[in-house]
């Protein structure tokens, strides 16, 4: 998996990439097994005319099309157009994705959505492995019950599932057959199955199939730089399985800002000087001690221990110190220096991946990107990007 990283202040932001991607698939234990590794390019400059850039992290294709090849093709389609606001090109790359049949054909569409099916009815099928039709049927209804309230993609509208289930009812029913007896395949049960296809389709549900896009930059008439973030999964029936992630602005308040994609833990680490779970659990620890010990119990044999909680209190409140000190310091960064601490993030980053050995990997960065408001600009770019 990639790791890129994006530092942000009022004077730009700052892009660095490894580039590396390790090709693998999911194993019948459910475990993600590698095929070796490789790099790609994923940062890219998607306009000539405004400070716009993409970063793209998760699996380096979209529907089996290469990353590189959709955004160039995007890059022509944009042309000399310029937005106002960075929320306008990713709306626009929206509409680009589901209205290109040539790189998105209803049949690509159509393979998309059978593979994601197949893997919803093939886990409802290991579920009820050998047993009676009446438990079949109650294991469908609960997930249904389980994925009507899931979060839906933010790209489909509210009447996707019963059009889907409408458009796609003979693709539906030949998965469901290819999956499960047919003896068991009674014309209620495949109702419900439709069913459970579509809402699996329509939920942002995270799986092997899903990757990222975050663009970065400034649209015309925005005087901060902006980060929008984006999980997608493939295009279905004409729209897009998409939810946005993250949405991060700033202006003359707000401070500044460093996001991780892909494997982003040294991030959080580096800032906060603690390891963001271990960070979390001393919180809910703390909070949790504290209210589970009321005035009344003061001085009761049960009187929490006064030294730990002030010890967990020290540390959660260094971290604070800690984190509030270094965003400080990086917002009067200059632009040199913030590229320079991108680069110099990553690189750690990589070294912990190493050194934990969860992945084949040196401490190189293949790709340093610099976006101000007047332009976008590469600070490093090795040969083969």
């Amino acid at each position: 998996m990639s790791t890129a990283i994006a530092l942000m202040n009022k004077h730009a932001v700052a892009l660095a990439s490894d580039g590396a991607y390790s090709p693998g698939f999911w194993g019948d234990d459910g475990q993600w097994s590698f095929e070796g590794s490789g790099t790609y390019k994923n940062i890219f400059k998607i306009s000539d005319t405004l400070p716009v850039g993409i970063i793209q992290y998760f699996d380096p294709f979209f529907m089996r099309v290469p990353f590189e090849t959709v955004f160039t093709s995007y890059k022509n389609h944009l042309g000399k157009t310029r937005f106002n606001t960075l929320k306008e090109y990713v709306d626009d790359f929206i509409h680009f994705l589901v209205g290109n049949r040539t790189l998105f054909p209803i049949k690509a569409q159509d393979s998309v959505l059978r593979e994601m099916v197949y893997e919803c009815f093939q886990e409802i099928a290991k579920e009820v492995r050998d047993a009676p039709q009446a438990e079949f049927e109650v294991t469908i209804d609960n997930h249904i019950r389980s994925l009507s309230t899931a979060k839906q993609s933010d790209g489909f509208p509210e009447t996707f599932v019963p059009e889907l289930v409408e458009h796609k009812r003979e693709l539906l029913d030949e998965i469901a057959e290819s999956v499960v007896e047919k003896s068991l395949l009674s014309g209620s049960i495949l109702d419900s199955l439709r069913q459970v296809g579509g809402h699996f389709v329509a939920r942002a549900i995270e799986g092997s199939d899903l990757t990222g896009v975050a663009f970065v930059g400034y649209g015309e008439k925005e005087i901060f730089p902006r980060l929008i973030g984006l999980n997608i999964k493939g295009v279905i029936d004409g729209f897009l399985q998409y939810w946005q992630m993250a949405y991060e602005k700033l202006s003359s308040k707000y401070t500044p800002l460093a996001f991780g994609f892909g494997e982003d833990e040294m991030i959080p680490t580096f800032f906060k000087g603690v390891k963001q779970t271990y960070y979390d659990s001393a919180k809910r620890l703390r909070d949790g001690m504290k209210s589970s010990f009321t005035g009344e119990q003061k001085g009761s044999a049960i009187d929490p221990p006064d030294k730990f909680l002030m010890e967990l209190d020290s540390l959660i409140n260094d971290s604070k110190i800690r984190n509030e000190t270094l965003i400080k310091s990086f917002s009067s960064l200059p632009q040199s220096d913030l590229a320079q601490a991108a680069e110099g993030m990553l690189k750690l980053e990589r070294l912990n991946l190493k050194l934990l050995d969860r992945q084949e990997s040196t401490d190189e960065v293949a790709l340093v990107a610099l976006i101000t408001k007047k332009r976008f600009s590469w600070v490093k770019k090795l040969e083969w990007c």
